[in-house]
């Protein structure tokens, strides 16, 4: 099994998994946006912060999101909000996959599964894409989880949670990049994440699990 280290510190992967499936290929991946074929699939984001009591006309637009269902991925970064734009449609189309396809690994790894959820506290929670826990949560705000799942959307603030998911506890993370065709699994090890060729908890091998996707645009 072959692995890389990603400390805990970066806010985006750059190490190489070196089986050499090209599941597992090499790329730099700034932390303020996923490269997309094509500038109509590249989110630019933009940052706005407001010092002090939200005004009316945010509430009204927050709550105007609630209302629309629209903010089912907006996470709080320790008391500060973050809006989440809804994702390109191949990030739903690769999540579905994984989800019907990590199903029977993590029944015999006696895990269980669920779509996204609030990991950390009210006022510091991110939502990863899927989770694999040890019995089911309960709770709207789950402490942690065995593995979580992202699927990177362009633009979206994916390997800045690395961080956070390493301080919750999160063992292994799998990364699913639909514009670039790729997974990559990574591991925590001392407080820090290794990219690996293959989850020792769900025990299948990336290659395996990006072969059997049916990636959009190829």
């Amino acid at each position: 099994m072959s692995e890389r280290h990603l400390g805990s510190t970066r806010s985006s992967p750059t190490s190489r998994c070196s089986s050499g499936s090209p599941a597992c290929g090499a790329g730099r991946y700034p932390a303020s946006a996923v490269s997309a074929r094509g500038s109509s699939d590249t989110i630019n984001r933009v940052k706005t912060v407001l010092v002090g009591e939200r005004p009316p006309e945010i509430e009204e637009f927050l709550e105007r999101r609630h209302a629309l269902g629209q903010d089912g991925f907006d996470e709080m970064w320790e008391g500060t909000y973050h809006v989440a734009p809804m994702a390109h449609p191949w990030h739903g189309y690769v999540d579905s996959q994984l989800g019907e396809l990590l199903a029977p690994h993590a029944r015999r790894a006696g895990l269980v599964g669920t779509s996204a959820f609030n990991l950390g506290a009210p006022d510091d929670f991110r939502v990863p894409d899927r989770g694999y826990h040890r019995s089911v949560p309960s709770e709207v705000y789950v402490s942690s989880a065995t593995v979580v799942v992202e699927v990177v959307s362009p633009g979206d603030e994916t390997w800045e949670k690395f961080d956070f998911y390493a301080r919750s506890g999160v063992e292994e993370i799998c990364t699913a990049e639909p514009f670039e065709q790729r997974i990559r699994w990574w591991r925590l090890v001392d407080h820090e994440y290794v990219e690996t060729d293959a989850s020792q908890i769900l025990a299948i091998r990336v290659g395996e699990l990006a072969a059997q996707i049916d990636w959009p645009g190829a």
